[in-house]
């Protein structure tokens, strides 16, 4: 589909129908954008005109006129009618408050976006109408006396008002919240007013409430302020969005502008680059090489364009002249193959010349002549072969001529190492024998060791448990001493309780006798009196005896648990000079069972260095040995080597095939 296209189109074509295909959603999105603008200033608007309508039908209702005009633009019709037809009062109040939320609900102030105006809007729509209508009805409740209707009409009230604090409170505008300080201040001292006037109908010390009146005039002045801010709000909000919607008009046809603008000189620059480029194509597909190259300097995709054809425009140059230079170098080389044949022949027998010479000398080497050379003079260019070839002949004589006058004596040598090495051996195994029975007896006695130290620590942790046993038991007698101490105590505060119960029984006694003497005062009437007086003190007179008796046994207690206590702090002294006794034990145990282990760890560091000594006699025995084998072998190495060097003729000395060990033997 789009390839016959591109084919046909022309490359300012495409770039219109490029910038035409991507400017449609753009222009699309911003024109949704400003529809969207559009409706949100028309939304605003609305909310204006049912602010507006609203405050004619609190005037309206708030004078007891007819209202002007007649609803219906905001949906209102039925609530109107209802007005309309509503009697004078608390009916015509509550009706006024419905044709208010009516209205409200259909020119969109019950949806406003923005808290500030929303809760300006809900005092003017909702609160203050309902509060005036509460108020209304309270009054008519009062002048028909029906304090039913009082009572819930009071109710009605002080929630209106505190709902609307509540709605003013909440409003995030300071400079609203300041408007309303000084009217909400009065309408609530007009409410607490007309509460208090309420009360006193309920409790029949009157029979209307005049403050009903006060609480609608100070409403009106709250809802004149409040629709006052309301329409401020609202005339921000519409001149900030007609201010938006022409900063982005503006804004749109600036881009729109800028945009065609920059697109229209893309596609002009384009359109005169790509010409420059067919325009070479044309000269170079001609045969000309000697022009310029255009936009090569781009970075871009022309500028690549150009990169390539300034490439075929040097290749082109590049291939003239790789022609002409080929042409020459095959003249040249024709030249030069006809002079080269006759030096070739010469160099191959001049070659032919030092291969024969090599070829005698290392036949002379091969048979062990180590005095063979190359007297015969070479080619110029080969004499320094020749020359190497007789000093590396000179040198491996002299090398092999030291080497077979020092085979005999590194052969003596040899063999006394291995001698030696034997000797040696059999040493070392004699004393890694010896060494291992040391370090089995040493080990014997780091056992016998290591257990004695164990006993001293068993011995120690058994003494430290008889020391923490004595100084427990010494805790358990201080324990005793002090419980003896208390008991003590506690006896003597009994004996102090006896002696209040012996002075209150001598009381007793006394008030009994005065008691005794008033009734025999009054003779007849006080002789019940007299018997139950002579009752008491002989109750008395034995509360004062059993009291005498306890204080008694209570002092022999005291002297008894006096001398226990005296008894047990002998013991705990007793035992606490046995758990001193005990410590100094442990500390003596203790000290043993400390030189044990270092006794024992001693004797262990001992043993493990014996143990050392004696692996390293083992590893150093086997070592020895090894070297005794190695000395055997390196003789026999000697040996042959000597037999290999005396087969070679040096220094006028003939080979000869006798072994070495003979030779050596013939000679000494």
């Amino acid at each position: 589909m789009f390839r016959p296209l591109n084919s046909r189109l022309s490359l300012g074509a495409r770039l219109t129908l490029l910038c035409a295909v991507f400017s449609a959603p753009i222009l699309l999105l911003g024109g949704l954008h400003l529809h969207s603008q559009v409706g949100q200033l028309a939304f605003s608007a609305r909310e204006v005109a049912g602010a507006h309508y609203v405050r004619d039908i609190w005037r309206a209702m708030r004078s007891g006129k007819p209202l002007a005009a007649s609803g219906g633009r905001f949906a209102d019709a039925a609530a109107y009618r209802a007005y309309a037809a509503a009697p004078e009062g608390a009916a015509r109040a509550a009706a006024g408050a419905a044709l208010i939320g009516a209205v409200a609900d259909g020119s969109n102030l019950t949806l406003d976006p923005e808290l500030a105006s929303f809760y300006m809007m809900d005092v003017v729509t909702v609160r203050a109408p309902a509060l005036v209508s509460a108020a209304a009805a309270l009054d008519d409740a009062a002048t028909r006396g029906d304090r039913d209707g009082v009572l819930l009409a009071r109710s009605r009230l002080l929630a209106s008002a505190a709902e609307l604090q509540r709605s003013m409170s909440k409003n995030p505008d300071p400079a609203a919240r300041r408007a309303l300080a000084g009217p909400a201040a009065t309408l609530a001292r007009a409410v607490a007013e007309a509460d208090r006037e309420a009360a006193m109908v309920l409790s029949g010390f009157a029979f209307s409430v005049p403050s009903s009146a006060m609480v609608g005039a100070e409403a009106d002045k709250l809802f004149n302020a409040s629709a006052g801010e309301l329409q401020r709000l609202l005339a921000a909000r519409v001149a900030r969005l007609q201010l938006q919607l022409a900063l982005q008009l503006a804004v749109a046809g600036l881009a729109v502008a800028a945009a065609a603008t920059l697109a229209g000189a893309v596609a002009v620059g384009l359109r005169r680059r790509f010409a420059e480029l067919l325009g070479a194509i044309d000269r170079l597909n001609a045969g000309r090489t000697d022009i310029a190259i255009a936009c090569v300097a781009d970075r871009n995709e022309t500028g690549r364009i150009a990169g390539a054809l300034h490439a075929f425009r040097d290749g082109l140059l590049e291939r003239a002249r790789l022609t002409e230079e080929a042409e020459r170098t095959r003249l040249a080389a024709d030249a030069e193959r006809a002079a080269s044949e006759a030096e070739r022949a010469e160099a191959v027998r001049r070659q032919s010349e030092v291969v024969q010479g090599l070829a005698a000398a290392l036949a002379g080497l091969s048979g062990g002549d180590l005095t063979a050379r190359i007297d015969q003079p070479f080619a110029p260019e080969y004499e320094a072969l020749r020359g190497d070839f007789n000093a590396a002949m000179e040198t491996l004589e002299r090398t092999l001529g030291a080497i077979r006058a020092g085979a005999g004596a590194m052969e003596t040598g040899v063999g006394e190492i291995s001698q030696a090495s034997a000797d040696l051996s059999r040493r070392t195994e004699q004393q890694a024998a010896s060494l291992e029975e040391t370090a089995a007896a040493l080990d014997q006695i780091t056992a016998t060791v290591r257990a004695t130290a164990e006993g001293a620590e068993a011995a120690r942790a058994l003494v430290g448990k008889a020391s923490a046993e004595a100084a427990a038991s010494g805790e358990v007698v201080d324990r005793a001493v002090a419980a003896m101490r208390q008991i003590e105590g506690s006896a003597g505060e009994i004996g102090q309780i006896i002696g209040v119960i012996d002075e209150i029984a001598f009381q007793t006694n006394l008030l009994a006798l005065n008691a005794g003497v008033e009734a025999a005062r009054a003779g007849e009437a006080g002789k019940g009196f007299a018997v139950v007086a002579s009752e008491v003190r002989a109750l008395a007179q034995r509360s004062a005896d059993a009291a005498r008796e306890i204080k008694g046994l209570i002092a022999a207690s005291r002297s008894h648990v006096g001398e226990g206590a005296e008894m047990v702090g002998r013991a705990g002294e007793a035992l606490q000079r046995i758990a001193a006794q005990v410590t100094a034990m442990t500390t003596v145990v203790a000290e043993i069972a400390a030189s044990s282990q270092e006794q024992a760890s001693g004797v262990r560091e001992v043993n493990v260095a014996v143990q050392q000594m004696d692996q390293i006699t083992q590893q150093n025995a086997a070592m020895v040995e090894e070297s005794a084998a190695a000395s055997g072998a390196l003789a026999g190495e000697a040996r042959a080597l000597a037999e290999l060097i005396y087969r070679f003729r040096v220094g006028g000395q003939a080979p000869t095939a006798e072994p070495v060990a003979a030779r050596l033997s013939r000679a000494s």
